[in-house]
């Protein structure tokens, strides 16, 4: 959207409040002819306190300053091809998404697919908990392949860089080592220019044993990456064991571990397969959006491809309703 037509949209809803159109009509007027720009909460509470002039910190922004607020905006968002990540307008800088799901469900798959998908517009720095930097590599090289064009893959591969914890320094303290490892991958965005952090696995990762004192510093550590810095953060956690893998949805509150990192994202999808229908079926729920009410509680299912014995990928996704969802949970469950 250019420049001329964010101010077009802006003076647009000055005109109808000014013309007596009411805050809750010029929202849904808002929402509906403008839905890709300001599906963001934040940003459509921006405009409409801008066009009502409300005795507030926005009322002392001029025109000029809305418009700048939403190409900063604008720049913030990666589109994703996929529609789990679309329907909340694609991940952002500076904030943190995570993905649940259980071991074996296709979450790490998941996971490396928008790896791929992010890196064909952008820098992304990799930290892998469960494999090694060679084995990150073949897999990242596979699936670049498969999804993309040669001139996109050669891209999104150069535009990766990996860090494992393999490589750890343990210090003499969980504290010590925490803050030199974070240190480590701070350096290492900086020095690469990344744009986005994805740590694969909060759950299996080296501090996922420490006290819970220590996993709440991490979990501040990583949302001070995404704050601080201005990166986008995607990592992945596990439910608990036991939470109800054939009988019922899981839900955030099944987190395994220390509740802080479910608790900090802005945004978390939740992973479900159903390996009693054949062939079997993956659902992605987006179970939060703190900034974009529309999207939460949205199913989709994802599109599997074969690779070999051992591995897949998912290339494409669509919207199902939670009825569909809850008729295949349903399925598996009696199977």
């Amino acid at each position: 959207m250019s420049n001329e037509l964010d101010q077009e949209i802006i003076e647009e809803a000055k005109m109808f409040a000014d013309s007596g159109m009411s805050k809750s009509e010029l929202r849904k007027y808002l929402s509906n002819t403008n839905a890709d720009l300001l599906c963001d909460e934040r940003m459509l509470n921006q405009v409409i306190e801008f066009a009502f002039k409300e005795d507030s910190e926005t009322s002392f922004l001029s025109l000029d300053d809305i418009t700048d607020i939403l190409q900063t905006f604008k720049s913030k968002l990666h589109n994703s091809r996929y529609k789990s990540i679309s329907s909340f307008n694609g991940l952002r800088k500076g904030h943190v998404t995570s993905i649940m799901g259980y071991t074996g469900h296709g979450k790490t798959t998941y996971f490396y697919t928008l790896l791929i998908d992010i890196a064909t517009s952008c820098k992304v720095l990799l930290y892998t908990t469960e494999e090694t930097k060679k084995q990150a590599e073949l897999k990242l090289n596979i699936l670049a392949q498969k999804l993309l064009n040669i001139e996109l893959a050669q891209k999104a591969i150069s535009n990766i860089f990996i860090l494992s914890d393999n490589d750890i320094n343990l210090a003499s303290t969980e504290k010590q080592t925490l803050e030199c490892e974070f240190a480590r991958i701070r350096e290492e965005l900086i020095k690469q220019k990344c744009f986005y952090f994805l740590f694969d696995n909060i759950s299996t990762s080296f501090f996922s044993d420490f006290t819970p004192n220590m996993q709440k510093y991490a979990a501040k550590s990583i949302r001070e990456i995404a704050t601080d810095d201005n990166i986008g953060v995607l990592y992945l956690i596990h439910p608990k064991k036991g939470s109800g893998i054939l009988t019922r949805e899981i839900e955030l509150d099944d987190v395994r571990g220390n509740v802080s990192f479910a608790n900090m994202a802005e945004y978390t999808l939740i992973l479900q397969t159903f390996y009693n229908i054949q062939p079997p079926k993956s659902f992605i729920k987006v179970a939060k959006a703190r900034h974009h009410s529309k999207a939460q509680n949205r199913y989709y299912e994802l599109n599997f491809e074969q690779y070999n014995e051992e591995f897949g990928f998912y290339t494409s996704d669509k919207e199902v309703s939670r009825a569909y969802f809850l008729e295949c949970l349903d399925i598996n469950k009696n199977n």
